[in-house]
């Protein structure tokens, strides 16, 4: 797996995952989100990521309050969800801690970036997992 290098904290920064959010992979899951603990915002890329269970959202659950725990509003974007993933954290009411935007919205979100000419660093990692 790919190491995430922050250069500037405060930027709005990516994670891309992939694959399966399992129990089988929460410490990777855990390992990938980790350096974003001390960031100010952050967007998780969900847009590859077929399964997700309550592992994973205990490590989303984490991520949130490690981050708040260092500053007061964390932001927790999480992107390009599958409807079946969005309605997990909709189900649990964990659309209240995290900004959710579905997968149709991205468009929508980009285009508008563009017209503001706003920018985000980006810092890329990949979660992949295997199925055995």
């Amino acid at each position: 797996m790919s190491a995430i290098a922050l250069r500037l904290p405060l930027q709005d920064s990516t994670i891309v995952l992939r694959g399966d959010l399992d129990f089988f992979h929460k410490d990777a899951l855990l390992a990938q989100l980790a350096p974003a603990t001390t960031w100010e915002r952050v967007t998780v890329d969900l847009g590859d990521v077929r399964f997700l269970d309550a592992s994973a959202l205990s490590c989303f659950v984490r991520l949130y309050k490690a981050m708040r725990s260092v500053r007061p509003n964390p932001v927790i974007r999480l992107v390009s969800l599958r409807p079946h993933i969005a309605a997990l954290f909709r189900l649990t009411h964990l659309d209240s801690l995290f900004e959710l935007i579905e997968s149709d919205a991205i468009s929508t979100l980009g285009a508008a970036r563009m017209r503001t000419g706003r920018s985000s660093e980006t810092q890329r990692a990949s979660f992949a997992t295997t199925q055995s």
